[in-house]
């Protein structure tokens, strides 16, 4: 998901100029989805029983860290104040909490984490939008 994500990141960096008012949001969505991922990660590495699991809750927390970075710095450069952004958590992040072990990573393995819809739908808006030559 990072490879998309960091595609999404350099087309909404072209979009950005000419996208005004909607670049915030955009940003503040990808963001949370970063944030979101974050948490699910670190819940991952924690909880985790096997090794596959705890291995890609570190990939998570990584990826996604290094992603929110660039979100973080394209919306320093447009002005645009992230900290009203607070990640709702999501009915699935709730059930992750709730459960432990093997049920645990049967459910982590099996769920589509929010974000990558989120974000999904964000890179295929930005498909439609590219507007600068050199992104």
């Amino acid at each position: 998901m990072l490879g998309s994500l960091g595609v999404a990141l350099m087309i909404f960096a072209g979009v950005a100029r000419a996208a005004g008012p909607d670049t915030a949001t955009v940003l503040r969505n990808l963001h949370e989805a970063n944030q979101m991922e974050i948490a699910a990660g670190k819940m991952a590495k924690e909880k985790g029983q096997t090794v596959e699991v705890q291995t890609f809750g570190a990939t998570l927390v990584n990826d996604h860290t290094a992603s929110d970075k660039k979100v973080v710095a394209l919306a320093a450069e447009e002005n645009i104040d992230l900290r009203t952004s607070v990640p709702v958590p999501s009915d699935r992040m709730r059930e992750l909490t709730a459960v432990k072990g093997a049920a645990f990573d049967e459910l982590f393995a099996g769920s589509g984490l929010p974000a990558d819809a989120v974000a999904d739908r964000l890179i295929a808006m930005a498909e439609r939008s590219i507007c600068r030559p050199d992104v």
